[in-house]
């Protein structure tokens, strides 16, 4: 992945930002905590608490562009031969971004992570998003705060 994507007719510069919840500052916490709560708890509606215990042992990892965070996800370890990543998101959708910082996400596992698989909920209206980087369904449909999920793995062997 570049330092660039496309975006409409002209190409925009994008940051990529990996970091350990510790190396993390004050104002990048914030941001990343805001962009999260405005698309999980008031653009889809989601009524839970979104900061849980995984954030403090996760890996950070987002773009940015001239308006601030325009993509993120966090990985982190299941066990010792599988990992995860969630709160995936992005703002500008339809131009690529999603499967940019999922591709992000999956070299940052890599780097810092000495596992066999990744193992996801996938929200099910993006599961061709996660197929399409060679993940595939593990579970049938479930309901994961009131949103239908499935759990998909990608075996990195």
């Amino acid at each position: 992945m570049g330092n660039y994507v496309f975006l409409g007719k002209g190409i925009v510069a994008m940051r990529l930002h990996v970091k350990n919840y510790q190396d993390l500052s004050r104002d990048e916490l914030y941001d990343i905590c805001r962009v999260r709560m405005e698309t999980f708890i008031v653009e889809q509606g989601l009524n839970y608490v979104d900061l849980d215990e995984q954030d403090c042992s996760s890996i950070h990892v987002w773009m940015t562009d001239e308006q601030g965070i325009q993509a993120y996800l966090r990985i982190f370890l299941l066990d010792t031969k599988e990992a995860s990543l969630g709160r995936v998101l992005t703002r500008r959708r339809g131009q690529g971004l999603g499967k940019d910082i999922l591709r992000a996400g999956l070299e940052a596992i890599k780097e810092h992570y000495q596992v066999e698989t990744v193992r996801i909920h996938a929200q099910a209206y993006v599961q061709e998003l996660y197929a399409k980087e060679g993940f595939v369904p593990s579970s049938e449909l479930f309901l994961e705060e009131g949103i239908e999920h499935i759990e998909m793995v990608l075996d990195l062997k």
